[in-house]
């Protein structure tokens, strides 16, 4: 006589998959060591603004500017006076930021504009409302020492958690990804994602590919949001490597409320779920070495 397989062993075996792939990541993970040198490169610092708050941009680009970039372009829809006034103010006041004006508040078509008006090797993509450290660049191009390296990214928190629940919710969710999941590929020079609140990147790896990040479309709909994930899978496709400086770090206003936080994370899941499907449906996911496939998987 026979006997039934049990209910609960299909989900045993996916259980032990998991956990086993979580403990190899950890593993993994806890190998990663940031690149420690003195390279050094000129860099263009480019941020779309569109319905910023003045005085946290006014924050944002003075914490930039102490790092000493080689020049800031900030990209601003026409229709933001209450920012491009002092945005033109403060590019009288120091030659290392330009203003740059572009019609409609399309973030992809901002990147690509300012990404083609660079003037220097490293563009590093920073949201209007994100802190660096002191020292951060310093540490961020440090990752591009390797001539293979396409992009770099860096570890990011919520700028003020302890004014939200919804911060601090958000905060401890960026220390599981930043901390736990991306190190371990990382490792491997195959980041899935850096993150556009602070992106570096070679200019030569990015300037290719840029109509394909601009005009990028899903199911016969232009992309609007999602372009981080989308730079990062174009420059592994092409064979560049994606690294991570986990020493280098910066902080981001986040939403204060349930329903911004959820918005956030279904907008957010709804960008990787693109990139991943597209990547493993053209093939790219699985040329990546394997603890970036599984981990994406």
């Amino acid at each position: 006589m026979g006997f039934a397989e049990p209910d609960w062993v299909p989900f045993s075996v996916l259980g032990a998959l998991m956990w086993s792939g979580w403990i190899v990541r950890q593993i993994l993970g806890a190998l990663h060591r940031p690149a420690v040198n003195d390279h050094a490169e000129s860099t263009s610092v480019i941020s779309p603004v569109y319905r910023e708050d003045p005085e946290i941009l006014a924050q944002c680009v003075r914490s930039w500017l102490a790092n000493d970039p080689s020049e800031i372009l900030l990209v601003i829809c026409r229709t933001e006076s209450a920012i491009i006034d002092p945005a033109t103010s403060w590019a009288r006041d120091d030659p290392r930021i330009r203003v740059l004006i572009v019609d409609e508040p399309d973030k992809r078509h901002s990147l690509a504009k300012g990404i083609r008006e660079a003037r220097f090797e490293v563009i590093v993509l920073a949201d209007s409302d994100t802190f660096w450290e002191p020292g951060f660049l310093q540490k961020i191009l440090m990752g591009f020492a390797e001539p293979g390296v396409g992009g770099v990214g860096c570890r990011q928190n919520v700028y003020r958690p302890g004014t939200s629940l919804w911060r601090r919710v958000a905060d401890w969710m960026l220390d599981v990804r930043f901390l736990h999941y991306l190190p371990a590929p990382a490792r491997s020079g195959a980041m899935p994602c850096i993150s556009g609140r602070t992106a570096a990147y070679r200019r030569a790896a990015v300037l290719p590919v840029l109509d394909e990040m601009e005009y990028e479309t899903f199911l016969g709909r232009r992309c609007v949001s999602g372009d981080d994930g989308r730079l990062t899978w174009l420059i592994l496709r092409d064979g560049w490597r994606a690294v991570y400086q986990r020493n280098a770090r910066t902080w981001t206003v986040f939403p204060n409320t349930f329903r911004g936080f959820v918005h956030q994370r279904v907008r957010w899941a709804r960008n990787s779920y693109r990139c991943y499907v597209r990547a493993a449906k053209e093939g790219w996911l699985f040329r990546q070495p394997v603890i970036t496939s599984l981990s994406v998987i």
